[in-house]
C-alpha cells in the first residue's frame, strides 16, 4: 500500500504535518495526500496490483512491530494494551509498562485533549547542534540520510512512566531540577480555594472538595452598598513558617463574578480571540455541567396532560410523602436544575444557550400488541409541526400530488396514498427545514405517571435530556405549539436566551502594593504576611465580592486545609456612615476636585485618586470599590477588640511581639497621573475620602470621611440618643454635646518624591489661601452619588455638578498663618472641620481649613551639596533643613496629620449665617429695638428734665414724613439710573458678557492665543476702565449741577469753585482708599470699636475743615455723605457678624452723643470764637484809644454779638441740625445699595473678598443695612 517517508529538505516538523488517516472512512487514496503533508512526506504504493492498501507499520512494543490501517485502530489497540499492562503492574505480574506502549498511549491522550492545538507547543525544529534536547531522524532513501531536530516546543508534554513530577500547580524552571524544592508555582492555576468571609454564627463550615472542577458555591459573599466599608481582618500569625505569600498562596478578590473551578488554566486572549483556557477541554467542561445537573435538582408538578401545577398543591395531594409522588391526575418529581448549574462557572469562554426544557415521557397502549409504549412527549410537538407543514403542502397544488383531491378546508385528507407520496418524496424537504424526521403516527401525549422514569436519575448526561428551542416561551401548551425546535444545521435561526460569561473573564481585582510585594522583615518569616492582615473594602457602587485565599502550590494541601478549612481565621465588620443625615441612609460628606482649579494653580493631581486598570491595560477611573491595607489594625478593629477580645498584636517566630509594618509606598509611576486622567466626559469628581492625604495609619491610601469621623477610637462618638444639638432659637453660648475629634493624630507618609522637584506645585507647596479642594456642605445621599443615566458616572452626577460654584461646597484652603513653599515640606498638617449639629442625626459642615506646621526644607546642607541660596531663603523664613542621615539624605518621609473636628456654638453659627431667615429677622429686630431704646431713653430723659413749663407735643411722625421721606425718595431716584448703568457695564464687559474681546491683548506687546486667566484679567481691566470713565463723568456732572453759573458769560469764580470742589473730591477719595486698605488689616479687626470712635471724631474734624475750606453747606454735603457711607462700610471688616452689629450699636450711640453734645458744643465754640477773639484783642491790645477807635471797637463788638444772635436763634440751628441728620441718614440709606454693588462686582472690587466675606454673606449684611433704615428713622424721631 501507500507508505510515507520524511523529506530531508524541510527544517521543521509539526504534529499535523504527515498525518495518517483517522478511520476507514477517509482513506488516503480517496482524498489524496493531505495538504499539510505536501512537501514534507512522500507516499509510495507498495501494494500488489489491484489491491489498495494504506496500512502503516509502527513499533508497538519493545519487541514487536504492528501494522494499522488508520489512527482509530491504533488508538483502540494502544488503549487496550495499556490497560492490560497497567493491571498487570498493579497485580505484581509486571515491573513496568512497556515504554513504547506508554509513549503511544500518552501521545494519544495529548492528541485527544488538545487536537491540532498540540502543534503549538510540541514540534521538532532542524538544528546543527547536538544536545540533550536534540534527536536524530533517519530517512528511508537511497543514501539512508539523517538529520538533527531539536525539541523546540514545551517539554512538559513529555512523560515517562516513573518520572518524578512536581506537585500540582508547580513546575521546574529550566533543566537540572534535583528535588521538589526546585518546583515553583506557575501561578497559572488555583488548586484549592477557601472563602475568607466568615460564615454566619449558626452555620457549620463545610469542607470544600479539591478535585478538578470544584466550585465554592456555599460560602458567603461580601455584599456592600455605596459608602459602606467592609473591614476584614485575617489572622495569618500561626500559618506554618514555610508557607510564603505569592509563592504558595495568595488572597484574591473577585467582583460580581465566580472564578474558574479548581485546576482551570486560562489564557490571556487578545483582541481577536476570546479568553479561553488550556485546561480542561470543552468535553470535560460539559462533564462538570452534567455532574452539577446530577447533584442539583428541583421539584416540579405536572398534570396528566403535561401542563404545570402549583408545587404546593402537589405536596398536599401526596401528603408530603417521598414514596407516594403521584396522586390521581398530578405527578410530583424532580428534574435537573439547569438554571442553577448554568449560573456556575464551568465554561471558560462565553457560551450561548438556546432555551431548553426537560424532556417529558408519555405513554400509550398499543392497540395491536396491547403493550404500553413509552416515548418522548416532544413527539406530540413534532407531529403537530409535521401536520401543519403537511396541510400546507397538500393545499399548495404541488406536482407530486397532482390528480389527488388532497385538500379540504385547508387540511390534508387522510389518504394513505398521499401520506406515502409525502413520506417518500417530500420528507427530505421537511427534514431540511425543521431538522428532524416526524413520527409515523400521531401520539396521544398522555403523560407517564411514573416519577422514577421521568427523573432518569442514572442518566450519565442529563444535559442530553433537555430539548432545545429556537426561542424562549412559557411552558404552556398553547404557546409551545407556536415555537419551533432548534435546528442543529441552522443554528442562526435560534435566538439564545442566555449567554453565560466565561469564567476566564472573571479576573482578580487589583489589590494594593502590600500584596504585590513580599519583603521579608526582621520577624524571621520569609515574608511580611505572618501576622494579622487587615483588608478594607469601601464600595462606590452596589457590589457582591468573593474574597478567598487560594493555594498555588500542591505541596501544602494539608497545611492549607488544616489552617484555613475551619474558616475561623478572619473577622468581618461593616461600617456605614450613620451620623451625617438622619433623613437618608448612609449619606456622607464628599470632597470635590475641580479640573479647572488644578489647571489654574498649576497643581499636581493627588496621588490617591481612584485609579483602575481597564481591559486594555491602561489607567482608568475605578468605578466599583477601593481596597486598602491599613498598617495600624487597631484603628478599625477597636470595636472587635472590645467585644471579642481580639488579639491584634503580632509576634515573630521566637514569640516576641513586633511593631506594625513600616509604610509601603506605591510605585510612583502607578499612581502619578496627568490631565488625561480626567477624560473628555467630566471635569470634576466627588470623592468619599480626603484627597492628597494617603498612606496613613489605619486607612492606607484613602481616608474616608465617614470612617474617620465616626469610627476612630480616639474620637468622641456620642450615641444618637444622647446628642445635644444646637437649637437655632436657643440664644445660648453652651456648646452642643456631639461627636468630636480633638488633636487626633494620624501617622502618614508622603508618597510624593519629596527629595526632588516637580513640574507642578504639589499640595504641600501651595501658598496660603489656596483652595486645595471642597467638601459638600450637607451630606450627599447614595442616589445623588451613583449615576442614574449613561451620561453620568459615580461622583459626577448632574446633582453634584449643580453644586459647583455654589455655597453648597465648603472650600478647604491653606491657612493664612503659614503656607507651603518650594523645597519645603510640613512635618505636621492640621485639618480643621467645624460643623453645625442640626439635629441628633444630621450635621452640616460650616468651615474647613488646612494648616501647615513645623516646616523643614528638603535641601541638603551646603556641605552635602545643597544650594546655599535656597538654604538662606529658607532660613529667613525660619525653615531649617529636615533631619538627615550621615549622607545628607532625609531620614523620614513621614508626617503627622492632625484632625480637629468639633461642633460650633450658637453665636459661632450665627456669625457664619447658618441659621434660617426667621432667626436673623428676630436678631435684626432685637438690634433695632435696642437702638430705639437708646433714642427713646435720650428723648425721655430730656423730656423729664426740660425747663419748659409747657413742653411742645411729640411731633415724631410728622418729622419722619417731613425729613425721611424726601431722603429715601431722592436716594432711590439717584441710585436707580446709576445701578442700571453699572449693571449694563457689567453685562457688556465681563469675561462671558455680551461684548467679547477674545483676540485682544491687554497691551501692545501681547501676541498668541489668550488663556482663560488672561481673558478674565482683561475683562476686569475693561470693566475697571468703564467704571473710571463713569465715575469721572458723574463727578464732573455733579459739580456743574451743584455749582450753577451763567453759561453765557465767563464766570471765572464759578469755574474756580467747581475746580476747587473736584480737587477736594479727588483728595477725599484718595484718603478713603487708604481707609479701605487699612480696614483689611488684622489690627483694625482686632480693635474695631476703638477705630469706630476714632473714625467718628475724624468725620467731625473733616466736617469742620471742609466747612471752613469750602464755606458752603450744600457743597460739603455730598462729601460728608461719602465719608459717612465709607465709615459705615468699613465696619463690615469686623471679625464676625455679631461684632459688626455691636459696632453698629456703638456707631448709633456715637451719633446720639454727636447730635446732643458734640455738634452743639463745636457749634457753640465756633459761634463764640469771634467774641473770644475780640475780647482777647481788647484785653491784650492798647488801652488808650481815641474816640474814633472806641466807636469802631464798639461797632465791631455790636456786629459780632448780632452775628452770634443770628447763629444761635432763628432758623440757622435748625438748618445745621437737619444737615447733620441728612448726611448721616443718606449714608445709611446708601449702604444696602453699596452691598448690592459689592455682590455684583465681587471679584472685580475684591473689597468683600479682603474682608473674608463671600457673596452669600454679603446678602445678610445688605439685608441688615436695609432693615436698619426703618429703625434709624425711629431713632431720628427721638434725637
Amino acid at each position: 500500500g501507500k507508505v510515507c517517508k520524511f523529506l530531508p529538505s524541510n527544517n521543521k516538523i509539526s504534529l499535523t504535518q504527515g498525518r495518517i488517516p483517522h478511520s476507514r472512512d477517509s482513506p488516503i487514496h480517496a482524498r489524496g495526500i493531505p495538504s499539510e503533508s505536501k512537501g514534507y512526506l512522500e507516499f509510495e504504493d507498495v501494494a500488489e496490483t489491484g489491491n489498495v492498501d494504506v496500512r502503516f507499520p509502527i513499533r508497538f512494543t519493545w519487541q514487536s512491530f504492528l501494522v494499522f490501517a488508520n489512527y482509530f485502530e491504533l488508538k483502540t489497540s494502544a488503549v487496550d494494551e495499556f490497560k492490560r499492562e497497567r493491571d498487570a503492574v498493579a497485580a505484581g505480574k509486571r515491573s513496568n509498562i512497556d515504554p513504547f506502549v506508554f509513549d503511544i498511549f500518552k501521545s494519544i491522550q495529548l492528541i485527544e485533549q488538545y487536537g491540532e492545538k498540540l502543534e503549538q507547543f510540541a514540534y521538532l525544529e532542524a538544528t546543527n547542534t547536538s544536545s540533550s534536547l536534540s534527536i536524530e531522524l533517519s530517512y528511508v532513501d537511497a543514501k539512508n540520510s539523517s538529520a538533527l531536530y531539536a525539541l523546540a516546543g514545551r517539554l512538559d508534554w513529555c512523560e515517562c512512566e516513573n518520572i518524578l513530577k512536581c506537585p500540582n500547580g508547580t513546575a521546574t524552571s529550566g533543566v537540572g531540577a534535583k528535588g521538589m524544592n526546585d518546583c515553583v508555582s506557575t501561578n497559572e492555576e488555583v488548586i484549592h480555594r477557601i472563602s475568607l468571609i466568615p460564615p454566619p454564627p449558626d452555620e457549620i463550615a463545610k469542607p470544600m472538595s479539591t478535585g478538578e472542577g470544584s466550585i465554592d458555591t456555599d460560602s458567603s459573599r461580601l455584599v456592600l452598598k455605596p459608602f459602606e466599608t467592609g473591614i476584614l481582618t485575617v489572622d495569618l500569625s500561626m500559618l506554618p513558617n514555610n508557607i510564603t505569600y505569592n509563592d504558595h498562596y495568595r488572597i484574591s478578590i473577585y467582583d460580581g463574578c465566580q472564578p474558574c473551578p479548581l485546576r482551570y488554566k486560562c489564557n490571556a486572549g487578545n483582541g481577536h480571540q476570546p479568553k479561553t483556557c488550556f485546561n480542561p477541554p470543552l468535553e470535560r467542561q460539559y462533564e462538570f455541567l452534567n455532574g452539577c445537573l446530577k447533584k442539583n435538582r428541583k421539584m416540579v408538578c405536572l398534570r396528566d396532560d403535561g401542563t404545570h401545577e402549583d408545587i404546593q398543591k402537589c405536596y398536599s395531594k401526596t401528603n408530603n410523602s417521598s414514596s407516594a409522588r403521584s396522586s390521581g391526575s398530578l405527578l410530583l418529581f424532580s428534574e435537573p436544575d439547569l438554571e442553577k448549574c448554568l449560573s456556575r462557572p464551568y465554561f471558560c469562554s462565553d457560551t450561548e444557550w438556546n432555551y431548553r426544557t426537560y424532556r417529558r415521557l408519555c405513554q400509550e397502549n398499543s392497540a395491536i400488541s396491547g403493550e404500553t409504549e413509552i416515548y418522548d412527549c416532544s413527539l406530540v410537538h413534532r407531529w403537530n409541526t409535521y401536520a401543519h407543514w403537511k396541510n400546507n403542502v397538500c393545499c399548495s397544488e404541488i406536482s407530486e400530488l397532482r390528480g389527488f383531491d388532497s385538500c379540504r378546508k385547508n387540511e390534508c385528507l387522510d389518504d394513505p396514498r398521499i401520506e406515502d407520496i409525502i413520506r417518500g418524496k417530500l420528507i427530505n424537504v421537511f427534514e431540511r427545514e425543521y431538522g428532524f424526521i416526524p413520527p409515523i403516527r400521531k401520539p396521544s401525549g398522555k403523560l407517564l405517571m411514573n416519577a422514577t422514569l421521568q427523573e432518569a436519575l442514572d442518566h450519565e448526561s442529563p444535559l442530553d435530556l433537555f430539548h432545545e428551542w429556537r426561542e424562549q416561551f412559557p411552558e404552556s401548551s398553547k404557546l409551545m405549539q407556536e415555537v419551533k425546535l432548534h435546528h442543529p444545521k441552522k443554528p442562526h435561526l435560534s435566538h439564545p436566551y442566555k449567554i453565560t460569561s466565561g469564567c476566564c473573564n472573571c479576573k482578580r481585582h487589583a489589590i494594593p502594593t502590600f500584596f504585590e510585594t513580599n519583603n521579608p522583615i526582621s520577624s524571621g518569616y520569609p515574608d511580611n504576611k505572618h501576622g494579622h492582615v487587615q483588608i478594607t473594602v469601601t464600595a462606590i457602587a452596589s457590589i457582591k465580592l468573593y474574597v478567598a485565599v487560594e493555594l498555588l502550590h500542591g505541596a501544602y494541601y494539608l497545611d492549607f486545609e488544616k489552617y484555613f478549612g475551619s474558616r475561623d481565621k478572619s473577622t468581618l465588620r461593616i461600617h456605614a456612615p450613620q451620623k451625617f443625615s438622619e433623613h437618608s441612609e448612609h449619606a456622607t460628606w464628599l470632597t470635590v476636585l475641580d479640573k479647572s482649579a488644578f489647571e489654574k494653580r498649576g497643581l499636581e493631581l493627588p496621588l490617591n485618586l481612584p485609579v483602575g486598570i481597564n481591559e486594555g491595560g491602561n489607567k482608568d477611573i475605578e468605578d466599583r470599590f477601593f481596597v486598602n491595607i491599613p498598617r495600624n489594625k487597631t484603628i478599625a478593629n477597636h470595636i472587635l477588640a472590645k467585644e471579642n477580645f481580639l488579639e491584634v498584636i503580632d509576634y515573630d517566630d521566637d514569640g516576641r511581639s513586633w511593631l506594625p509594618l513600616p509604610a509601603i509606598r506605591d510605585p510612583i509611576e502607578s499612581i502619578r497621573l496627568n490631565e488625561e486622567w480626567w477624560g473628555q466626559k467630566h471635569d470634576f469628581i466627588a470623592l468619599p475620602y480626603i484627597p492628597f492625604f494617603s498612606n496613613c495609619d489605619g486607612y492606607d491610601s484613602h481616608v474616608f470621611l465617614g470612617r474617620l469621623l465616626e469610627d476612630h477610637p480616639d474620637c468622641l462618638s456620642v450615641p444618637l440618643n444622647k446628642v445635644e444639638s444646637t437649637n437655632e432659637f436657643s440664644f445660648t453660648r453652651k456648646e452642643p454635646y456631639s461627636d468630636r475629634c480633638q488633636d487626633l493624630i494620624l501617622q502618614c507618609t508622603y508618597e510624593e518624591e519629596i527629595r526632588g522637584s516637580s513640574e507642578k506645585f504639589r499640595w504641600f507647596e501651595a501658598s496660603s489661601g489656596s483652595n486645595l479642594f471642597h467638601i459638600t456642605r450637607d451630606a450627599v445621599t447614595i442616589a445623588a452619588f451613583v449615576p442614574s443615566n449613561e451620561a453620568e458616572d459615580w461622583g459626577r452626577t448632574m446633582f453634584l455638578d449643580k453644586m459647583r460654584n455654589s455655597y453648597d461646597l465648603i472650600p478647604v484652603s491653606i491657612g493664612d498663618e503659614m503656607g507651603g513653599f518650594l523645597n519645603a515640606i510640613p512635618r505636621v498638617v492640621e485639618l480643621e472641620l467645624k460643623y453645625y449639629q442640626i439635629s441628633s442625626g444630621t450635621k452640616r459642615l460650616v468651615e474647613a481649613a488646612i494648616y501647615f506646621h513645623d516646616l523643614c526644607t528638603t535641601q541638603k546642607q551646603d556641605y552635602f551639596g545643597g544650594s546655599a541660596k535656597i538654604l538662606d531663603d529658607m532660613k529667613e523664613r525660619d525653615i531649617l533643613p529636615c533631619e538627615s542621615d550621615i549622607n545628607g539624605a532625609i531620614k523620614s518621609d513621614n508626617y503627622e496629620l492632625i484632625i480637629q473636628y468639633y461642633p460650633l456654638g450658637w453665636f459661632d453659627l450665627l456669625n457664619r449665617f447658618e441659621f434660617g431667615g426667621p432667626v436673623y429677622f428676630f436678631f435684626y429686630t432685637a438690634i433695632g429695638l435696642t437702638i430705639c431704646l437708646i433714642g427713646g431713653s435720650v428723648y425721655g430723659i430730656n423730656r423729664l428734665l426740660t425747663k419748659f413749663r409747657h413742653p411742645p407735643p411729640f411731633q415724631g411722625w410728622q418729622l419722619v414724613a417731613l425729613v425721611s421721606r424726601p431722603q429715601i425718595e431722592g436716594v432711590i431716584l439717584a441710585v436707580i439710573p446709576y445701578m442700571v448703568v453699572v449693571s449694563t457695564i457689567h453685562t457688556l464687559f465681563r469675561h462671558d458678557g455680551v461684548l467679547q474681546f477674545d483676540s485682544l491683548h491687554k497691551n501692545w506687546m501681547g501676541s498668541g492665543s489668550i488663556g482663560d486667566d488672561e481673558e478674565v484679567e482683561n475683562a476686569m481691566g475693561r470693566m475697571g476702565s468703564a467704571f473710571l470713565v463713569l465715575g469721572s463723568y458723574i463727578t464732573l456732572k455733579g459739580s456743574s449741577s451743584i455749582i450753577i453759573g451763567d453759561e453765557t458769560s465767563k464766570n471765572d469764580h464759578v469755574v474756580a469753585k467747581r475746580a476747587h470742589f473736584i480737587w477736594a473730591s479727588l483728595c477725599l477719595q484718595a484718603m478713603i482708599l487708604c481707609l479701605l486698605e487699612f480696614s483689611y488689616s488684622d489690627s483694625y479687626k482686632n480693635d474695631i470699636y476703638r477705630y469706630v470712635v476714632m473714625f467718628k471724631f475724624g468725620q467731625i474734624a473733616f466736617d469742620v475743615i471742609l466747612s471752613h475750606v469750602i464755606r458752603d453747606k450744600l457743597l460739603i454735603a455730598p462729601l460728608l455723605v461719602l465719608i459717612q457711607m465709607s465709615e459705615i462700610l468699613v465696619t463690615i471688616g469686623a471679625r464676625d457678624f455679631v461684632e459688626f452689629t455691636l459696632s453698629f450699636l456703638v456707631k448709633i450711640s456715637l451719633i446720639v452723643v454727636q447730635r446732643l453734645f458734640i455738634y452743639p458744643f463745636i457749634h457753640t465754640i465756633l459761634t463764640l470764637l469771634p467774641r473770644w477773639n475780640l475780647l482777647a484783642r481788647h484785653s491784650f491790645g492798647r488801652k488808650a484809644l481815641t474816640r474814633k477807635e472806641k466807636k469802631q471797637r464798639e461797632a465791631r463788638w455790636k456786629k459780632v454779638n448780632e452775628n452770634i444772635e443770628l447763629q444761635t436763634e432763628g432758623v440757622e440751628p435748625l438748618v445745621d441740625s437737619i444737615t447733620i441728620y441728612s448726611v448721616e441718614k443718606t449714608g445709611g440709606i446708601l449702604l444696602p445699595f453699596m452691598c448690592l454693588f459689592l455682590m455684583l462686582l465681587y471679584r472685580e472690587t475684591e473689597i468683600a473678598m479682603n474682608y473674608n466675606i463671600n457673596q452669600h454673606e454679603l446678602l445678610y449684611y445688605g439685608t441688615f443695612a436695609f432693615y436698619m433704615i426703618i429703625w434709624t428713622c425711629i431713632v431720628d424721631i427721638f434725637v
